[in-house]
């Protein structure tokens, strides 16, 4: 069943029984659809052993406790590609017209993982939690994973960072620059292609923006101390019907767990401890002609 909420100027749809994915994020006063659409009617859950990239790519989805599929660095265990999350059922926890809260539970390791969305003044809070409820130790990445609809001339605007690195197929990451202007998905990759990048926030506020033709943006917010980089997917009908950006904070500069362990980057999360971030989204711009 599909939960609808309303703010003023913005609206949201998500379905608790595919993943917790946020199907729909209106700006309501630019008549925008900001999320890449499906291209049938969704279901849910989904069997285990799925591709996520075989799916439909569409909506908003949560990636924990990796994305590239990897062995955990601390049992050795198989972790699906994408993570638990996405292809789980989530509990509603609590309700009302503005928010609603979440949880769900992983697959293979022992976390729980809550997620509350609220409504506002044309802005979206995302506030989050996960909690090691096992024995034993726990690392974990995360990172959040919207696919954005864009147009040809939609810019990927970044906020001051520090570090910017492009992400290859063999695993490679090399130093990128970001124009201080943006990037145009259609303008930058030819079609069929696809690039990852992640950036390292300059400063403790962090941001990211999507900039339309006329002005109208959608800019996503957090904090570099609790969320230190950004992943950058740009997708030109790579593996997406239409041109997409999905702008990811996460605590780490690559997909994979075990790299991020290895690389210090990794959330590690004691028996009964938990963690608490937040991100927040903002729509404005100027208001479609009637």
């Amino acid at each position: 069943m599909t939960t609808n909420l309303v703010g003023e100027g913005i609206s949201l749809s998500m379905m608790p029984e595919r993943g917790g994915k946020i199907t729909s994020l209106v700006d309501v006063e630019r008549r925008r659809e900001w999320l890449e659409q499906a291209s049938r009617p969704l279901v849910g859950p989904i069997e285990d052993g799925g591709s996520f990239d075989e799916g439909d790519m569409c909506g908003w989805d949560e990636m924990m406790p990796t994305i590239a599929p990897c062995n955990d660095p601390v049992s050795g265990v198989s972790l699906a590609d994408h993570g638990d999350l996405w292809r789980k059922p989530w509990d509603v926890t609590a309700q009302d017209r503005h928010s609603v809260s979440t949880r769900v539970v992983g697959n293979v390791l022992a976390f729980c993982f809550e997620r509350t969305l609220t409504l506002g003044v044309r802005t979206l809070h995302l506030d989050y939690r996960v909690k090691n409820q096992g024995a034993g130790g726990l690392a974990l990445l995360w990172a959040t994973h919207p696919l954005f609809s864009v147009a040809a001339a939609t810019r990927v605007v970044l906020g001051e960072a520090a570090d910017v690195r492009e992400l290859h197929e063999t695993g490679e990451s090399t130093p990128a620059t970001w124009p201080e202007g943006g990037v145009s998905v259609v303008g930058a990759l030819a079609r069929g292609q696809g690039k990852k990048f992640f950036a390292r926030a300059a400063r403790g506020d962090a941001s990211a923006s999507l900039v339309d033709a006329d002005g109208g943006s959608l800019t996503m917010s957090w904090r570099a101390p609790e969320v230190p980089w950004l992943g950058v997917w740009l997708d030109n009908c790579s593996l997406s019907r239409g041109p997409v950006a999905a702008i990811e904070p996460t605590n780490a500069s690559d997909d994979s767990l075990d790299v991020a362990e290895r690389a210090g980057q990794s959330w590690s999360l004691a028996p009964g401890s938990e963690l608490h971030w937040s991100i927040a989204v903002s729509v404005s711009g100027s208001v479609t002609p009637a």
